[in-house]
């Protein structure tokens, strides 16, 4: 009897790719950790975040303080010395820089108020009122007061005691030292009122009810006690302060002759008045 002897099939590239894939295992997927929430190691990361966030605001806040305190002040120090520089540079070698100053203020009253000029300021006011009764049903006549004040007295100054260092710069290519003066101001101390009944003119009319209606007098009286008021506001004036200005450059340049006796021969001394 004849038998006949299967031969097995040969294994290809294919088949050998086929019988791996049957044959390898399946790999699970990678398990991302769960977020981190309750008690335990969890709170030390929520912590170490909150650390974090502490520093960092209190590097912000001491940041803060040193740009707002340490550097102006390093910056104004350094602006000092700049301004005292300037001042020895433009002066003659055998000049001081302190003795300049302290014969400068010397010149000056008690207070350091370098007076530049006294302006006088005419003032006038207007006053009225109306007036009615009998919850305003009945008219009680008017009332009103014209006052006019000549020559009430003002005085400028320049608070030469704010003069530092920094008001001081010397332009090397010019050969010029600048002097910025503090602004002028006015004297709210040494406002004086006219009290001379001759230069005081005055106005009015009363009601036409005397008796119970607005009186002028006391009208005048108003008037008169908002007086100095008024002479501050006059001298206040864009023209009024732009003649003291004028005049307080001259008295600048006064005050600063010394300065200017002390500096080199080729050095020109500039002084500007805000």
């Amino acid at each position: 009897m004849k038998m006949e002897v299967g031969m097995e099939p040969e294994k290809t590239s294919q088949s050998e790719d086929a019988e791996s894939l049957q044959v390898a295992k399946p790999v699970e997927s990678a398990r991302l950790p769960e977020p981190l929430t309750g008690n335990g190691p969890e709170r030390v990361v929520q912590s170490s975040a909150w650390v974090h966030f502490i520093w960092a605001t209190a590097f912000v806040a001491i940041f803060a303080l040193t740009a707002i305190w340490v550097l102006p002040l390093f910056m104004a120090r350094e602006l000092g010395n700049q301004g005292a520089d300037a001042i020895r540079r433009a002066l003659k070698p055998s000049v001081e820089v302190k003795s300049i100053f302290s014969q400068l203020l010397g010149s000056t009253d008690r207070t350091r108020k370098l007076v530049v000029v006294t302006q006088t300021v005419d003032v006038e006011l207007y006053r009225e009122n109306h007036k009615r009764v009998l919850n305003d049903w009945f008219p009680a006549g008017s009332a009103w007061v014209r006052v006019k004040v000549l020559d009430n007295r003002v005085q400028f100054y320049v608070p030469v005691e704010e003069i530092t260092g920094q008001n001081f710069i010397y332009d090397d290519l010019t050969g010029t030292l600048r002097v910025i003066a503090p602004p002028m101001r006015i004297d709210r101390e040494m406002v004086s009122v006219q009290s001379d009944p001759e230069k005081i003119i005055v106005e009015e009319k009363g009601s036409w009810v005397p008796l119970i209606g607005p009186k002028a007098e006391t009208l005048r009286k108003e008037a008169m006690s908002e007086l100095k008021d008024e002479v501050l506001k006059a001298a206040s004036h864009e023209l009024v302060k732009e003649e003291a200005r004028r005049e307080a450059q001259k008295a600048l340049e006064q005050f600063f002759g010394l300065l200017k006796s002390s500096l080199r021969d080729d050095v020109k001394l500039q002084i500007y008045l805000p």
